[in-house]
């Protein structure tokens, strides 16, 4: 079976099956699967990155814009504070809602997991991410809740701090 036809199965059914993928074709695959889901139920999409790079998610605008349409919510922690945003199609998608949010830092955090997750169940981690190795899962509330709960104690440990650019809008 080929890389998509199990990623629409495991959509589809709603299956508790774990998905190794070390590709970036197949990460965006999961992604573009993933956000498809969140359009669905109007669910919570959380994303940690490094760079939020444009050749990556420019090509996820189309879906990211339609959740975000049907209700729902993005919140985005970039990694990198060089990273520029101004030109990133994705970031300008999500600024331009109020149920979207870009959260970039002033310092580099280079060890924090990267990863989406939708909703509580439904995510992409990255196990390696100079090798693009990944796990990823549709059913999954152990994992999912596990890196809600991490989403949320790094955007809490980010506020603490100060360590949201001043003009990270949302922040």
């Amino acid at each position: 079976m080929d890389f998509d036809k199990l990623v629409e199965q495991c959509l589809e059914k709603n299956r508790d099956q774990v998905i190794h993928n070390a590709s970036m074709e197949h990460a965006k695959i999961l992604f573009r699967t993933l956000l498809r889901a969140a359009e669905t139920d109007a669910e919570s999409v959380k994303i940690v990155t490094y760079n939020l790079n444009n050749n990556f998610y420019g090509d996820l605008v189309d879906v990211g814009e339609s959740c975000l349409e049907s209700g729902g919510t993005f919140e985005v922690v970039v990694l990198n504070p060089d990273a520029d945003l101004s030109d990133n199609s994705f970031a300008c998608m999500v600024k331009r809602h109020t149920n979207g949010t870009i959260i970039q830092i002033v310092e580099a955090l280079n060890d924090f997991a990267h990863f989406i997750v939708v909703g509580d169940k439904r995510y992409r981690f990255e196990t390696d991410h100079g090798q693009t190795k990944a796990v990823a899962n549709f059913n999954d509330s152990s994992v999912g809740e596990v890196l809600v709960e991490r989403f949320d104690l790094l955007k809490e440990y980010i506020k603490d701090k100060g360590l949201s650019k001043k003009n990270a809008p949302g922040y």
